[in-house]
C-alpha cells in the first residue's frame, strides 16, 4: 500500500510510476489521520473503497461515472443526512 495525499486521483504518469514501485493499493484515508488518533488516544475506525481502478487501464470505465454509482449508493444506504461533497 502507498499513501498520497488526498483527496485526488492520480495521473497516468503517476499511476503507471506507483506500479513500477509495487504498489497494489493507494491510500488516502487512513494515514496520517489513524497515526494522530492513536497518539490523541482516540478509537478509530477506517472504511474506506476503492474509487479510482485505474487511470493506467485504457478500457476501463471513466471514473467519474464509477464515482457518480458510488455516490448513489451511499445516499441510498445513509438516508437523507448524507451528501456528497461539492468540492
Amino acid at each position: 500500500m502507498l499513501t498520497i495525499e488526498g483527496p485526488r486521483f492520480s495521473s497516468r504518469a503517476e499511476s503507471l510510476m506507483f506500479r513500477q514501485w509495487g504498489a497494489d493499493v493507494i491510500n488516502m484515508t487512513t494515514v496520517p489521520e489513524v497515526v494522530l488518533a492513536k497518539e490523541a488516544g482516540l478509537c478509530y475506525a477506517s472504511i474506506a473503497m476503492a474509487t479510482d481502478y485505474d487511470c493506467w487501464k485504457e478500457h476501463e470505465e471513466a471514473v467519474s461515472a464509477i464515482l457518480e454509482r458510488v455516490f448513489l449508493y451511499l445516499q441510498g444506504e445513509a438516508g437523507e443526512g448524507w451528501r456528497p461533497d461539492p468540492a
